[in-house]
Order: structure tokens, then C-alpha cells, then sequence
């Protein structure tokens, strides 16, 4: 029987930087939505997200709103401003993020009571805007750049990291709440200082395991093994030995930020770890510890701790822990690289630079490679602590 759960392959031989997060919502006053515009409702609600007027687009994109040309608007006679159908109160805004969404997530009209809202004098425009951005991106799904926007803008208007974490509900928990990824960056300093000093891969490997091990275990997971020295891909996680692998090279790169970049790199490979046990404790709903154990091809003892934490229904990674147990396409290499993978191993060696349809071919792959469950979860979870890592702390 072929193992449940994600299928971890060495990355491609080469990989491009990967790319700096933006933010999904930048400002625009060029929007027009109407029959002169020439967009169709699945444009209007891309558009809209662009322009930051989320809420309005669905509601033009569904027909609750009628599309109509753009007019100029007019002030009220005597030039006072227009008239807002309620008012909310100031203190709402400044509530803790976990009170301030239920709230938000019973707004109906929603667009309107914020506006309402916003009017108010004493609210916090900022609060109440991430709030429905975070009600919006919990209704429709979030991708990577959302995720990491909502993250840096919750840190940016200064909610406390309990409260960070408690609205942090789009299907992540463990290694991706704000506070792991405190911690992570908190420790990263003094680590890729130490790691920075030392001479051999088995000291840094060490240091790695040491940091990486202290947050899977705050966070209910098996600590990994040693990590082993291994070719083909900056560094792999193997649920069979529950271990990690590292490229040599990679490891002992110098350089201010390689450090850094070494943890991180190696944290994207716990949350592979955490993936895997999460498929476990959802198997564990059912099968046995010995039956986790052979279907899910990890060891006993990681098993038998899955059998002893049952994954709930209602835990934020129950979605998750589904998505990574159905069948997976597109799982098998990429049959472009594989047919070149021998030459550009050999060009490596030598150290020869790749042709630019090689090249094209590797970043083709890699995206395919990146879009697959537990690769996307991975990457994006990789990126927050990234962030985390930029961000200044006090």
C-alpha cells in the first residue's frame, strides 16, 4: 500500500531567490465597474481587491450591487459632508482582534457598517480595515502573499502576540501562529551568530537541530534526528527515519545572511515534520498506532505520539490535515528536468552556468513543485518566518 500523506521529493537542482512578499492591496482611484468598464464579474472582484474595496467587489461580482458607470460624486448642499446611516463605537475598534472579527463577521450590509464605522470619530481605521480584510480572506481563501501581508500588518498596529494568534485562523496553527514564529526569530539571532563561527557542518548541523527542535517541540511534535549531509536540493525532511538532510555546500555558505537563510530553510523542512505527525493524529482518529505506523511509512514511536493526540475536528489544521491525506496530483518528477537532470549535474560540477532554456526549465519545475499541498503550505509557512526574522523586535 502506497504511504497517505504528502510525498517529499528532493528539490530541483537549482532554485531562483525566492521572492520578496508584497502587499495585495495597494491603493488605486482608477477603478471603474460598469458597463463601460469591459470587466466581467471575475475581473470586477480582482480588480476591486486591487483597488482595496474588497467587500463592494463581491457584492458587484454576485449581483447583490448593480454595476453603473462612474460619476463624479457631489457634496450635500452647503458643502457638509454626506450623511452616514450609523455610527459604531469607538471602542469596538481598539478591541482585542478575536472580539473585533466576531463582530465584523455580523456586519450586514458589511461594506456599509464599515463605512458607518469609519465615520465615527475616535475609531481606529486601521484595526477595523485589517479586520475585514482577515473576515474576507477567511471566506474566500487566502494565498501566500495575503497570509503574510495579514501577519506583518496584525504586527504593525501593535497586537499583542495572544491576540495575533488567536486570529490567526486560516487553517494554520502550530509552527505558522505568530508566536512560534516569535520565538523562532527571537532565537535565530543569537543562533545564526553562533552558527556564523563555526567551522564544520556537523557543529552548524547541530545548532540547526538544537533551534528547529525547541520550537517542534513547544508545539506538540516530534523533535527530528540528526541532520545528515545529502546532495540534490538545499535540504529534505524523510518522514521514514524522521531526519533531515541539508546540502553540504548550502550549509556551509558564507555570507551575513546564509545563517539566517540555513534556519529558515531547515524550518520549512520542520513544517514538513509537523505536516506528516498532523496526517498521523487524523489517522489516529481510527487506526491503530502499528496501522499509522505502515500506512504512513514514519516510525513507531512518531506514530504511537500521533495515537496518543487524536487530531480534533475542530482544530484550525483539521482542513489541512485533509488536504494533505487526499490523493495528490502531480506528484511525480518533472519529466523536462529528469531528462536533463544528468547534464546539468555534471555542469554544476564544473562549474558551468545553465543554457536559458535549462534554466527555464528548472523554474518551470520548480513551481510546479512549489504548488503541490504540502510544498505551498511549506513555502508559505517558510516566508513568515522570514518575516519574522526582518522584523524588528524590542
Amino acid at each position: 500500500m502506497a504511504p497517505e500523506g504528502p510525498v517529499h521529493e528532493p528539490e530541483p537542482v537549482a532554485q531562483p531567490a525566492a521572492p520578496t512578499a508584497a502587499p495585495v492591496f495597494a491603493p488605486s482611484a482608477s477603478v471603474v465597474f460598469g458597463p463601460g468598464s469591459g470587466l466581467d464579474p471575475a475581473q470586477v472582484l480582482t480588480r476591486s481587491r486591487t483597488a482595496g474595496n474588497a467587500a463592494v467587489a463581491r457584492a458587484v461580482a454576485d449581483g447583490r450591487i448593480l454595476a453603473r458607470d462612474a460619476a463624479p460624486a457631489t457634496a450635500p448642499a452647503g458643502g457638509e459632508a454626506p450623511s452616514v446611516t450609523a455610527a459604531g463605537e469607538p471602542e469596538l475598534s481598539h478591541a482585542p482582534f478575536a472580539e473585533l472579527l466576531t463582530e465584523v463577521e455580523r456586519w450586514s450590509p458589511r461594506e456599509e457598517t464599515l463605512q458607518a464605522h469609519l465615520a465615527t470619530p475616535g475609531v481606529d481605521g486601521k484595526r477595523l480595515n485589517l479586520a475585514e480584510t482577515i473576515v474576507f480572506r477567511k471566506e474566500s481563501g487566502p494565498d501566500e502573499s495575503a497570509v503574510i501581508e495579514i501577519a506583518q500588518d496584525l504586527y504593525v498596529v501593535g497586537t499583542p502576540v495572544d491576540d495575533r494568534d488567536a486570529v490567526f485562523t486560516f487553517g494554520f496553527g502550530g509552527l505558522a501562529l505568530p508566536s512560534s514564529i516569535e520565538a523562532f526569530a527571537a532565537a535565530s539571532t543569537p543562533a545564526a551568530a553562533a552558527i556564523a563561527t563555526m567551522k564544520t557542518f556537523e557543529e552548524r548541523a547541530e545548532a540547526v537541530r538544537g533551534a528547529i527542535n525547541a520550537r517542534l517541540t513547544a508545539v506538540g511534535v516530534p523533535p527530528i534526528g540528526a541532520i545528515t549531509k545529502e546532495g540534490g536540493g538545499n535540504a529534505h525532511f524523510k518522514k521514514q527515519t524522521w531526519t533531515v538532510s541539508v546540502d553540504p555546500d548550502f550549509a556551509m555558505r558564507g555570507g551575513p545572511t546564509a545563517p539566517a537563510e540555513l534556519l529558515t530553510t531547515v524550518y520549512h523542512e520542520a513544517r514538513h515534520a509537523e505536516q506528516d505527525f498532523l496526517v498521523a493524529r487524523h489517522m489516529a482518529r481510527d487506526k491503530t498506532a502499528a496501522e499509522i505506523a505502515a500506512q504512513h511509512d514514519i516510525p513507531a514511536p512518531v506514530a504511537e505520539a500521533a495515537k496518543a493526540s487524536p487530531l480534533p475536528a475542530d482544530d484550525p489544521q483539521a482542513e489541512l490535515a485533509e488536504r494533505l491525506r487526499a490523493p495528490a496530483p502531480d506528484t511525480g518528477p518533472d519529466p523536462a528536468l529528469a531528462a536533463i537532470r544528468p547534464t546539468l549535474i555534471e555542469k554544476k560540477a564544473r562549474g558551468e552556468k545553465f543554457t536559458a532554456d535549462e534554466q527555464a526549465i528548472i523554474d518551470r519545475a520548480y513551481e510546479r513543485y512549489k504548488s503541490r499541498p504540502n510544498e505551498a503550505d511549506a513555502f508559505t509557512v517558510q516566508a513568515l518566518a522570514e518575516l519574522g526574522q526582518a522584523l524588528p523586535r524590542t
